[in-house]
């Protein structure tokens, strides 16, 4: 794949007598290095994109390699469009007495569409162990942003997180910050071997803060999302979505692996979570004022007063 250019619009691409129409749709981006062996090439966009049809068009011109187009996996993140809520309803209009002028309704409130991005990036990141402590296999690994594959490392700088020796029961964790709305979570293997090592992993999400192996025992108090029941191969980013999103705030990967012919060293390349930060609901609108006292009614006249007969 060579300058392939990828297009989003809302114009159907079915078969090749649609070839002529790829181009109606807006060119969002075109590859401009070579994507390596089993690489996933994630391609985000800020603002989102708007648009329901997508194509990937290759433009190989190369005439020492094919121009075949081949793909593993082609993965969109994103939201439903949701149109804006209509606005209020008009207010009634004012009573004839006494006459005053009708207020102007209020702008219609427009929904801005979600903005999904990876909310794990560089954020605070946490593991039972570590392997070559303190530093060369830190959690913080995971979070860098860094998927490129690889299929040598230099062991005093390698391009993954891993546990240490001895810790049979090891687990990474991050803290985003806030409260968040999770679509989906992509978990990347490591690329240059030893891929068999994660088996019966389990992803939790919650509130529950996660640092340190003190708080071991607190993983079960977030809930479990998700468990591993087929191997990753080897630099495999494996997605895992949510519908309706997850809310929370801690995620933490546990690896269970009993095999006693692996290690459990738990390893990972890039630990992805694309969601949104929860924004709580806004205030409702103030209450009404009370009604203006009516004025006092008039007093009535006091009964005329009978004359007295004189003596």
């Amino acid at each position: 794949m060579k300058n392939a250019e990828l297009r989003i619009g809302n114009v159907s691409i079915q078969t090749s007598s649609n070839t002529s129409s790829i181009a109606s749709n807006g060119l969002v981006w075109t590859q401009t290095t070579p994507l390596g062996r089993c690489e996933a090439r994630p391609i985000p966009f800020n603002p989102p994109i708007l648009g329901q049809w997508l194509t990937l068009q290759n433009n190989n011109s190369d005439s020492f390699s094919s121009p075949h187009l081949q793909l593993t996996k082609f993965q969109v993140f994103g939201v439903p469009y949701m149109p804006p809520p209509p606005g209020p309803p008009s207010p009634s209009p004012p009573r004839p007495l006494p006459p005053s002028p009708k207020p102007p309704s209020p702008p219609t409130p427009s929904s801005p569409m979600p903005n999904i991005s990876n909310l794990a990036l560089g954020r605070p990141a946490y593991s039972s162990s570590v392997y070559l402590h303190p530093g060369a296999c830190s959690p913080a690994k995971a979070v860098d942003g860094v998927t490129a594959p690889y299929t040598s490392v230099d062991v005093n700088n390698p391009p993954f997180f891993a546990s240490n020796d001895g810790d049979l029961k090891p687990w990474f964790s991050v803290d985003l910050g806030n409260l968040s709305y999770i679509s989906s979570v992509v978990i990347q293997n490591r690329c240059d071997g030893f891929d068999d090592r994660m088996k019966n992993a389990e992803l939790r999400i919650g509130n529950v803060s996660i640092q340190t192996s003190s708080n071991t025992s607190s993983i079960a108090s977030n809930g479990l999302v998700w468990t591993q029941t087929t191997p990753l191969g080897r630099c495999e980013a494996r997605p895992i979505p949510f519908n309706p999103p997850i809310l929370g705030q801690w995620l933490t990967l546990q690896n269970n692996n009993s095999d006693s012919f692996s290690s459990p060293h738990l390893q990972l390349t890039e630990f992805q979570v694309f969601g949104v930060p929860y924004m709580p609901p806004p205030p409702g609108p103030p209450s009404p004022s009370p009604p203006r006292p009516l004025p006092p009614s008039p007093k009535p006249p006091s009964p005329p007063t009978p004359s007295s007969p004189l003596m």
